[in-house]
């Protein structure tokens, strides 16, 4: 922690870890707190937001199933329960009778709201859903002669009954138009998934049809959607039939006058926990102990951690049975997950917890999964002609006064992929979306990881990086990538043709995934830095000769030498997933790609060399953006190249230039300036 570096989080929806991690100790109880208050009572009370509790009407769905024969096979509770919810909430009866009672309420109530400019948001639980709700929407629309039109948001192609749909066809314009045509008069529906959940401004938004399980910050944050204000507003309207009135009551209360957290994270819950992993008889202390002796040994690589792995997770499979299998798996990520969110805060000194950890998290990536197929027969169950849809509450949810209590971050669940791989994953996605338009999605997101854990743990990637020259590693990486990716063809159809019809596509996702396995790779930096090279310059690699040396006129402190990693610097904070700036390699075409080092520049030392770099962003960009930038001088044949690793900034970065502000993004190997009018369109729609 840096004394003099500050750091601030906004929020209205802060969750158990933000207020753990930036919160202030209470003074009159054991736990956490904000800093400073702007209460969501205090608001509503203001007339800066409206209450959008104050009329809520929640809805059940009810259907009977056909007499069980007694021959029938028995199926497990809990998925049998599942695939018949699924089955009923997706039939075309449910969509027709739920999209009855949502036209209906808004043709005799909702219309005529706010000087008759009202709208509405009809929230699916998923892209197919939206498409059927669209369509019966339309069809309504048509047979009942109303005036107005709908729109729907979803990303993708999405294949109905051999029709292909995508939100640019159904609306009849470019999905980038959605928001700004919502607020013509004519459109008066927007049915989304997933989009416009969160972020979205629209003060003409009066009443939200809900389809889909809300729960948590999720719940507030999708209904907060209405609760912008207009002078002809006084009312909202939920119409709610997937979530029950309390739990909608549960979700908004912690948030309503003051939130506290109330103790903190237990640290002796780690113990606990490796305790019990321990009683497993599985995997002993010794086991961790020798493992991190590889891990940490810089002259082994890939091929020592399997096999000393593979044997380990072979033993998973013969020596436990499958509930003990799902139980030890389940403790086991949580004392990882655990152990790293304790370890921002708590120094832990005890080596053996540490081992454990590192020991753990490497292992239970490893450990498999048992799948059971359900027999999707028991859909024939359901008798459809029984569905009801009954009203079960309505009026004010009401939230009770004083602070809203959250409980401490309790370790006992996690994914396998941790916080920085999804932010990773889903910058990759973001940049794809935005350069090529490539409506990548949450499934594609999650193809990603899976194809990246591939990657991480490929033999023969390992393999090429311990002992290939970089242009063969990155020969090798794109092979594996291509052959994961290419057989995936039957279940990601979309993305298969997309990588393999569009080069730049293909080229920046592999550079990107490249990138992210080099930075997590046992590599020194040296490699690290050959392999960026060899990988060539991408949306997230360029390489600069000097810093302040103008090779060409032979002078120093040249101006525009400097401008131009400034530039580089500041694309890379507004651009998806930020990048690397390689100073000291050459640019032109006799030395490009050539390690010359920096030493034209004339710098005493590498911290002068990294101070200068951090100045020039301060002086030209400004102090809260060079947090995210992190200069580091390597060694390679005797001479010094600076990498600087930039992360993508959660603020627009503007850029001086003389008397001119300009505002840089990456568009593939370069670096842009936006016209005013770009920089701002760019800037509503990232931000």
């Amino acid at each position: 922690r840096q004394e003099n570096i500050s750091i601030f989080a906004f929020t209205a929806t802060p969750k158990d870890k933000t207020l753990q991690l930036f919160g202030k100790r209470r003074t009159d109880a054991p736990g956490f707190e904000a800093f400073s208050l702007y209460s969501m009572k205090q608001a509503i009370d203001e007339g800066f937001i409206i209450d959008v509790l104050k009329n809520y009407t929640t809805y059940e769905t009810y259907w009977k199933l056909h007499q069980v024969k007694e021959d029938d096979p028995l199926v497990e509770e809990g998925k049998a329960k599942a695939i018949l919810r699924k089955f009923v909430r997706e039939h075309p009866s449910t969509i027709k009778e739920k999209t009855a009672i949502m036209m209906d309420h808004f043709w005799n109530h909702t219309e005529r709201q706010i000087d008759g400019k009202a709208k509405a948001m009809i929230v699916t639980s998923s892209r197919k859903l939206a498409v059927e709700y669209r369509l019966a929407v339309d069809k309504w629309i048509e047979e009942n002669g109303a005036n107005f039109k709908a729109l729907v948001a979803f990303t993708d192609t999405i294949e109905i009954d051999g029709k292909s749909y995508t939100e640019n066809s159904m609306n009849g314009f470019p999905d980038t138009q959605t928001a700004a045509q919502f607020n013509n008069d004519e459109y008066k529906i927007l049915i989304v998934a997933n989009k416009f959940q969160t972020g979205f401004d629209q003060p003409l938004l009066h009443t939200m049809y809900v389809d889909k399980n809300l729960g948590g910050v999720a719940a507030v944050q999708t209904l907060s959607r209405l609760n912008r204000v207009h002078p002809d507003k006084t009312e909202t309207c939920v119409l709610d039939f997937a979530n029950e009135a309390g739990a909608i009551q549960k979700a908004f209360q912690p948030y309503y006058q003051r939130t506290v957290l109330e103790g903190e994270t237990d640290p002796n819950a780690v113990y606990e926990l490796k305790r019990r992993l321990i009683d497993f008889d599985l995997y002993s202390q010794e086991d961790a102990h020798q493992f991190c002796l590889i891990l940490f040994n810089k002259k082994a690589g890939h091929e020592q951690l399997s096999m000393f792995l593979d044997p380990l997770v072979q033993r998973f499979k013969d020596e436990l049975e499958d509930e003990e299998r799902k139980e030890f798996r389940k403790i086991m990520r949580q004392y990882v997950n655990g152990y790293a969110f304790l370890a921002r805060i708590i120094p832990f000194s005890d080596q053996n917890l540490e081992e454990y950890y590192q020991f753990s998290r490497h292992i239970v990536r490893l450990l498999p999964v048992e799948t059971t197929e359900m027999p999707t027969y028991i859909q024939e169950l359901v008798n459809m002609t029984s569905l009801r849809i009954s009203t079960t509450s309505t009026g004010e949810i009401p939230l009770a006064q004083g602070q809203g209590k959250l409980d401490p971050r309790t370790i006992s669940v996690g994914a396998v992929t941790g916080d920085e791989d999804l932010d990773v994953l889903s910058s990759i996605i973001e940049a794809l979306n935005e350069r090529f338009g490539a409506n990548l999605d949450e499934g594609d997101r999650l193809f990603l990881e899976g194809v990246l854990h591939e990657l991480r743990e490929s033999p023969a990637i390992q393999r090429s990086m311990d002992i290939n020259e970089p242009d063969d590693v990155k020969r090798t990486f794109d092979h594996a990538a291509r052959d994961i990716i290419e057989n995936a063809w039957e279940s990601r159809l979309e993305f298969v043709k997309k990588f393999l019809d569009n080069n730049e596509f293909r080229e920046d996702m592999l550079g990107m995934l490249f990138t992210e396995i080099l930075h997590n790779s046992q590599l020194n930096e040296e490699g690290k830095i050959r392999n960026l090279i060899a990988q060539g310059e991408s949306k997230t690699v360029e390489w600069k000769s000097t810093v302040r040396y103008c090779i060409k006129t032979e002078r120093n402190k040249v101006d525009y030498v400097e401008h131009s990693i400034v530039k580089t610097v500041a694309a890379f904070l507004n651009t998806h997933p930020g990048g690397t700036l390689l100073i000291g390699v050459g640019e032109d075409e006799n030395q490009k790609g050539v390690v010359i080092g920096n030493s034209q520049d004339a710098f005493k030392s590498d911290d002068e060399t990294e101070r200068h770099i951090i100045n020039i962003i301060n002086r030209d960009i400004g102090d809260l953006w060079s947090v995210y930038v992190d200069p580091k001088a390597v060694e390679i044949d005797e001479k010094r190249v600076i990498k600087v690793k930039v992360d993508r900034s959660p603020n627009p970065a503007w850029c001086k230039k003389g008397d001119k502000l300009l505002f840089y993004v990456r568009q593939g190997p370069s670096s842009k300036p936006l016209s005013e009018e770009d920089a701002e369109e760019y800037i509503r729609t990232h931000w």
